[in-house]
């Protein structure tokens, strides 16, 4: 009893286990490395790795994104009824999905990234990049089909060192070799009177760095699924020889499974792909390609960097929520499934909200500090206007993983397809006919999270019956964030002109948390039981108590 009370209180990502703390490192790794990148290129580099990453993205999507899930939850239930012939089966279909699909796209966006990126993106300095990712797309897919069936079997271990090794490896290697290639692009770019040859230089080194983790990352992977190869040949001789699947049945299940997972992809993870096209398409008319450059690289180098940190801490929050919500739901435990669900995402929902609010509050001295020399005003701008796209997009997504958990697969893709063609919509009107610049892009950014989190929002509302005491809780977190940003304004006027930016800002986002969490518990806005879920939980209760605030 004391066990389970304990495992109860661990916050969500200790829940989540090493898997949850490994999707958090790779997402945070591939967050933050914006910043010392975009101090070392700027904007205008920004501008042409997004159109290179963008291309290589939706490519990723497609080929590789759907692959471990697929994967897993096709192997799962043939291993545990000792189907074996059938899993390799499964295994040998995705293995050929992954590398036929990996090496068309990869050899199209190769041969013609040329065209893509001068006609559709453009940006004709991310072709080369674009050439290097191209290449890493085969090792994706590699990847992607290893780890779920590591997955798949149980086994995450392999997983875990093979999405932290990529993150590593990409850094250690990509940085460097941008510093170098820059500083190679600067001297051709001085012979050929174009400076912006030392961005595109210095994108394509950190590119070879992207490459070298995706190979790095397939080592051990395949180490591993090599040296443990008899154990799994040994296992088809004990198959159960029930239900033999043919080939043409394995791959009808195994697209079934794939398209909505990809789909969800494209309109959740595409639409940043989405936006970029349509406004360098609307905006090459209209500005220099210097300004649309610029613009763009502050908007996907600075804004989306700043707006992404609480929705891939709420994301690491819920990694298992949809796991717990399918076994509850095939128990048909209904109460039970109904408070994990109010307590994950009221957990979610106090970290998410203040993390919003503040930095839309501290935009100006977040990006100073980090960006110190570089033109800050307009991405202070978009922050203080789009921070509200935190909270929807966060909410969302973690709502989302319930109807996944559900298995209303057709429910949120219908969910998803609306919200992405009014997006689309809303994005042309707002370019094209009242020629907005990158401010169009953000309002069209903010109705998508919004209408994405209210068709979400009311889909889960509508098969779960939730409990207003969400709703309630969640006016608690607002009311909080409000008393915060109001010190938070009072303390940076007062401390601005006697602190430097490195020493203010940890200052206030301290300050700003006690404030938050002591109005919060004045408002008895939160349970201690939601505060164990949250990380540092453990500790704001000590204290809270310590103060009689709980």
């Amino acid at each position: 009893m004391e066990r389970r009370t304990r495992k109860k209180r661990a916050n969500l990502i200790a829940q989540g286990g090493i898997m949850a703390v490994a999707i958090l490192f790779a997402n945070a790794c591939i967050l933050l490395r914006q910043i010392p990148l975009t101090v070392m290129w700027g904007d205008e580099g920004n501008s042409i790795y997004a159109s290179a990453y963008g291309i290589f993205s939706l490519a990723w999507l497609i080929s590789s994104y759907g692959l471990p899930i697929a994967m897993s939850g096709l192997l799962k239930p043939r291993l545990q009824q000792r189907q074996y012939k059938n899993a390799a089966k499964v295994m040998q279909t995705v293995f050929l999905y992954g590398t036929i699909t990996s090496a068309v796209l990869g050899a199209g966006l190769f041969f013609g990234s040329s065209w893509l990126t001068e006609y559709v993106m453009q940006e004709r300095l991310s072709a080369l990049p674009l050439q290097i990712l191209s290449v890493a797309l085969i090792f994706t897919a590699w990847n992607g089909v290893l780890r779920g069936f590591f997955i798949g079997n149980g086994a995450g271990f392999p997983v875990v060192i093979s999405v932290i090794l990529e993150q590593v490896v990409t850094l250690a290697v990509g940085i460097p070799m941008a510093r170098i290639l820059e500083e190679r692009g600067a001297k051709i770019g001085a012979l050929l009177q174009n400076a912006s040859f030392s961005q595109s230089f210095a994108v394509q080194g950190f590119c070879c760095g992207i490459l070298a983790g995706t190979v790095i990352a397939f080592v051990p992977l395949l180490f591993i699924y090599l040296t443990s190869h008899s154990y799994y040949k040994k296992k088809n001789g004990k198959d159960s020889g029930r239900q033999r699947e043919g080939l043409i049945q394995i791959i009808s299940v195994f697209f079934i499974c794939l398209l909505p997972i990809v789909i969800y992809g494209i309109f959740t993870k595409g639409n940043l792909f989405v936006e970029q096209i349509f406004f360098r398409q609307c905006m090459k008319d209209n500005l220099s390609s210097g300004a649309v450059a610029k613009q763009w690289g502050i908007y996907y180098g600075k804004y989306k960097i700043f707006t992404s940190i609480p929705v891939v801490l709420t994301i690491a929050m819920g990694s298992t929520l949809r796991d717990r919500v399918y076994s509850l739901a095939r128990k048909r435990d209904t109460h039970h499934m109904q408070n994990i669900i109010q307590n994950v995402f009221q957990a979610s929902m106090a970290v998410a909200i203040p993390l919003s609010v503040m930095v839309g509050v501290l935009s100006g001295l977040i990006l100073d500090t980090f960006f110190p020399g570089q033109d800050t005003e307009t991405a202070a701008v978009l922050l203080m206007a789009g921070f509200v796209t935190s909270v929807f997009f966060s909410a969302a997504y973690l709502l989302a993983e319930v109807l996944w958990g559900m298995k209303y697969h057709i429910t949120i893709l219908l969910c998803g397809i609306s919200a992405f063609t009014i997006h689309v919509g809303i994005l042309y009107v707002m370019l094209e006919m009242l020629h907005f610049d990158i401010l169009g892009v953000l309002y069209a950014d903010i109705l998508y999270s919004f209408l994405l989190l209210f068709l979400i929002g009311s889909a889960v509302w509508r098969k779960c019956r939730l409990s207003l005491r969400v709703l309630r809780s969640t006016v608690s977190f607002v009311i909080a964030s409000g008393a915060m940003t109001v010190a938070l304004l009072l303390l940076n006027r007062l401390l601005a002109k006697a602190l430097t930016g490195a020493v203010l800002l940890p200052a206030l986002i301290l300050t700003g948390f006690v404030v938050y969490f002591i109005v919060l518990l004045l408002l008895r806005g939160v349970r201690e039981k939601t505060l164990y879920l949250i990380p540092g939980g453990k500790l704001i209760c000590t204290l809270a108590k310590g103060a009689r605030l709980l």
